[in-house]
């Protein structure tokens, strides 16, 4: 076989590599081809055979001379190379009678050194300071592709080119040189007018590094939405504007959770959440989740039950002490959930019911937030809603009881940051107390940072704020709105969630014998809800992420 070398010309190669070293670790298959993450600090070529270890010496005679020599043989090529400068991924496409599904996480792969690119080659090369010499063209400088005579491009010219807004940067002159079907020779994108960032996420498909549109990659087993999926919220990581290295997350996440045995609730909202939730450390959010699973079994014998058959039958004695509903939308189209915490009175309530009941009551909130109050409000809003817009009320709460106030908000936290993440979209708490900062200060620990710069702390003078975001129509007047629910706001439940226009029934509505968990249609139900159930795809379903931003509580 003939390969080219570059400014060398062509050399004859003498069959399989001497040597191989390390290029990366195998993460997942994935339509017939090996996902991996690169331990190698430098860039492979495009189309570069991949070998397993050196395991068996042959002696060979080569222009007269005996030689050991490996016997290597390639499982498959370097297909795409993604992610960000700093953490590359690859993809193999494995050669005839090689099964992708056949490796496992962690299996090792080699490459040939001389089929390697340091990374220095495919970063912009610095300006030269004001006023400096252009550097000459070496005399006989070849052009492109025919070189000058054929009107081609010379080589090493660093001339900008923009394409549809995309300033391309031709790599190193060594790169230009590699042609033919080795190599496919690729350019380096930026976005116009910006300046390079190693951390910034940049993906490639065929061409290393194109930095493409970030987009939401939707999984046929698990994802079928019967509503909008695209967030509003434009910040890398949500649903809709993931980058590549963040979707091959969703992925490694999705595969190491199959491997553990998980079946449930692993759509790509979910998977997202848990990773958010986890700075998208995919070991810290595969123990997130597991842990969820883990309780999700336990708490009040079974979360998946326990939402079908609670009865929270006094409820209307406990709000006396301690209101907690929902009501109506913020302008964002999010529910608005509230706390009335001023009359509570822990002892006088576990007369009424028992803590364990006002944490189940809690539970089932979070589960019906996910299904079916999101979903309704994200198709009347006409795109992705996952959170909601909270307001505790701190009127009449003294120091006195803020203790038992806070000792309850500290277990409702833990429920919701642990098994419920990231579904607080602003909270306000309003009527805060002298003294409240101290106090302040200790809830602060329960919470995550970015949960703590969700919120907004007001007193009394709230209304000019709060009323900028949700609709004085969707606020009881207890809050300066004029809504007035016949029967009491925290009992009427208004929202989308109550229009048969947007509402759709809830996966824990149906028997649960009406659910099937393989993906596969529900028997007698409408096409669009087949596959909510265990994987909750139509209403995002059962996720461990199901629930609403009740906060500090939901966080």
């Amino acid at each position: 076989m003939v390969v080219p070398l570059g400014r060398g010309g062509f050399q004859q190669s003498y069959g399989p590599p001497a040597a191989v070293i390390e290029m990366g670790t195998f993460l997942h298959a994935t339509e017939g081809e090996m996902v991996c993450e690169s331990s190698n600090p430098k860039v492979p070529y495009f189309n570069a055979p991949i070998f397993l270890e050196n395991k068996v010496i042959s002696l060979e005679h080569v222009s007269g001379k005996s030689l050991l020599r490996p016997i290597q043989t390639a499982i498959g090529k370097v297909d795409e190379i993604l992610g960000p400068i700093n953490q590359v991924y690859f993809t193999i496409k494995p050669q005839e009678g090689i099964v992708a599904t056949s490796f496992k996480s962690g299996d090792k792969f080699f490459i040939a050194g001389d089929r390697l690119l340091p990374m220095e080659r495919f970063l912009p090369k610095p300006k030269p300071p004001p006023g400096a010499a252009r550097p000459k063209k070496p005399v006989g400088a070849r052009g492109g592709r025919g070189g000058f005579d054929r009107g081609g491009r010379a080589r090493g010219e660093a001339d900008r080119e923009v394409v549809s807004g995309v300033a391309s940067i031709p790599v190193a002159e060594e790169v230009g040189e590699l042609r033919g079907e080795d190599f496919e020779v690729t350019r380096f994108m930026l976005p116009t007018g910006s300046a390079y960032d190693s951390s910034e996420p940049i993906a490639s498909l065929k061409n290393l590094f194109n930095m493409a549109a970030p987009t939401l990659e939707l999984d046929p087993k698990y994802d079928h939405y019967d509503y909008p999926t695209t967030s509003p919220n434009k910040q890398s990581g949500h649903p809709g504007h993931t980058t590549a290295q963040e979707n091959a997350k969703v992925y490694q996440l999705r595969t190491e959770l199959e491997r553990a045995g998980c079946k449930d609730r692993l759509d790509t909202h979910t998977m997202l959440r848990f990773l958010r939730a986890r700075k998208f450390d995919v070991q810290a959010s595969k123990k997130m989740f597991l842990d969820c699973e883990q309780w999700r079994k336990q708490f009040g014998g079974g979360v998946e039950h326990l939402v079908r058959t609670f009865d929270y039958k006094e409820k209307p004695q406990v709000f006396k002490y301690y209101p907690q509903y929902y009501h109506n939308t913020d302008k964002d189209g999010r529910p608005v959930y509230i706390e009335q915490l001023g009359n509570i009175d822990l002892n006088a309530m576990y007369k009424i019911t028992t803590a364990e009941r006002t944490l189940q009551n809690l539970v089932c909130e979070y589960e019906k937030v996910a299904d079916p109050r999101l979903p309704a409000c994200s198709r009347k809003a006409g795109q992705l809603l996952e959170t909601c817009c909270t307001i505790m009320d701190l009127k009449g709460v003294g120091l006195g009881s803020a203790r038992q106030v806070y000792d309850y908000i500290g277990k409702a936290s833990a429920i919701s940051q642990n098994y419920y993440p990231e579904r607080l979209g602003k909270l306000y708490v309003v009527h805060a107390p002298w003294g409240f900062s101290t106090v302040w200060s200790f809830v602060k620990g329960f919470l995550d940072p970015v949960t703590v710069s969700k919120i907004h702390v007001l007193g009394s003078g709230y209304e000019k704020e709060l009323h900028a975001q949700i609709p004085k129509e969707n606020l009881p007047k207890r809050f300066g709105g004029t809504c007035e629910c016949p029967g009491g706001c925290e009992f009427a439940d208004p929202g989308p969630w109550r229009d048969s226009q947007y509402t759709k029934p809830a996966w824990w509505e149906r028997p649960a014998d009406a659910i099937e968990n393989k993906g596969t249609d529900i028997e007698g139900a409408d096409a669009k809800d087949a596959s909510v159930g265990e994987h909750g795809l139509s209403s995002a379903g059962k996720a461990g992420a199901e629930a609403d931003a009740k906060a500090p509580a939901h966080a």
